[in-house]
């Protein structure tokens, strides 16, 4: 029996809140938590900025790696071993930021357009073929056969 994705971000978001006991206990960054996200776009920000803080650290690991290879400096154990949590501990923020947005509906302006672009092509190729197309659509992900499908 296959979960939807509320279903299955639902159970990430609790599996996440069980790791920092609340939204408020994750930072992105100092005074700004995962509960402070309120739109889709702002966990995309969010996400990318994590993502290039790790290629950051990662560069720098790298730099240091370089640098003791040339014989220029001592490579710091301690501080590679922190690198790496570091890197860890902001993978692990951005699984959250991903499941809470999850949590965020879409936008009605989104759901608006994809509606436009349906009717765009039903006009373009037909009710009848358009009606083929929503059985095959149907046939392949039975879950939204049980769902309003007021959208086709």
């Amino acid at each position: 029996m296959s979960e939807t994705r509320a279903n299955v971000a639902a159970k990430k978001i609790e599996a996440i809140k069980d790791e920092f006991h609340e939204w408020n206990d994750i930072f992105i960054q100092p005074g700004f938590s995962v509960n402070d996200l309120m739109t889709r776009a702002e966990c995309t920000r969010a996400t990318a900025q994590l993502t290039n803080e790790i290629k950051a650290i990662n560069d720098q690991i790298a730099a240091a790696r370089l640098d003791h290879a040339k014989g220029r400096k001592q490579l710091d154990g301690d501080w590679v071993f922190r690198a790496g949590k570091a890197i860890r501990h902001k993978r692990s923020l951005i699984t959250a930021v991903r499941a809470k947005m999850e949590s965020i509906p879409r936008s009605e302006k989104g759901d608006q357009f994809r509606q436009v672009i349906l009717d765009v092509i039903r006009d373009d190729i037909g009710e009848d073929r358009m009606q083929a197309y929503v059985a095959e659509a149907k046939r392949r992900f039975p879950a939204a056969d049980k769902s309003n499908g007021e959208a086709c």
